[in-house]
């Protein structure tokens, strides 16, 4: 039985311009672009760029994707060119097939790549690193309780690839343990800096073609459907 394609001219066009042994896009990060556009839609609504019916239409359509049921449409290739346009057209086709609407002049309403693209690489990063998170206290919690069972363990330390002093196994485990909660802390850090999102800025971060209403709307509804609170 032949697959029912979704997408359209502007992801196959993708496929023929970059057409690298490549592995695809990650889902988490077209799950986040969909999150944007099921946004969007509702902002848009709200500022009058979109009529309700259609609306709702591109919301089921997200939520339908955002259930793992269409992985399979997106084809595009992490590797490929544009600042990221051929994988917010990939989305932008398939929800536009799925919901009876334009992928560009309604699933994209109010938006450019170059908002869309930042904007879910940030949401991405958050949802990867606080799992990230959560793995690190893990195996912090792990090394601490190594070094108190083997704090009487005897071994050589080396140093140059030579032996050294002594020291005790659980002491190597405690320097583990210590240089995992160091990083962890530079890794809270760095993720502060992803909360700051790019949407309503559009192809140059003017705000073209982004009513303030819509700018206002897309964040609360990002929110929302993501679980990221401080967007």
């Amino acid at each position: 039985m032949k697959k029912n394609i979704l997408y359209g001219p502007q992801t196959k066009a993708s496929l023929e311009n970059f057409p690298f042994d490549y592995h695809r896009v990650m889902l988490e990060f077209v799950y986040a672009m969909v999150m944007i556009k099921k946004a969007a839609a509702v902002a848009n609504y709200k500022a009058g760029k979109l009529e309700k019916k259609l609306s709702d239409k591109i919301v089921l359509a997200c939520d339908e994707i955002l259930k793992g049921k269409y992985d399979d449409q997106f084809v595009v290739s992490a590797h490929h060119g544009g600042a990221g346009t051929s994988v917010n057209m990939n989305v932008n086709e398939v929800i536009g097939t799925l919901a009876g609407a334009h992928p560009n002049d309604h699933v994209n309403a109010s938006q450019s790549t170059n908002d869309v693209n930042p904007s879910a690489l940030k949401i991405t990063s958050i949802k990867l690193t606080t799992k990230l998170l959560k793995s690190l206290d893990y195996l912090i919690s792990v090394f601490d309780e190594k070094s108190k069972e083997y704090r009487d363990v005897r071994k050589l330390a080396r140093t140059h690839i030579q032996d050294a002093v002594p020291t005790t196994l659980g002491a190597e485990f405690g320097s583990y343990r210590d240089i995992l909660k160091r990083d962890k802390k530079r890794i809270e850090n760095a993720l502060n800096y992803f909360y700051e999102l790019n949407m309503g800025g559009t192809a140059i971060g003017n705000k073209i073609n982004a009513p303030q209403k819509y700018i206002d709307n897309v964040y609360l509804e990002l929110q929302k459907i993501s679980g990221i609170k401080n967007l």
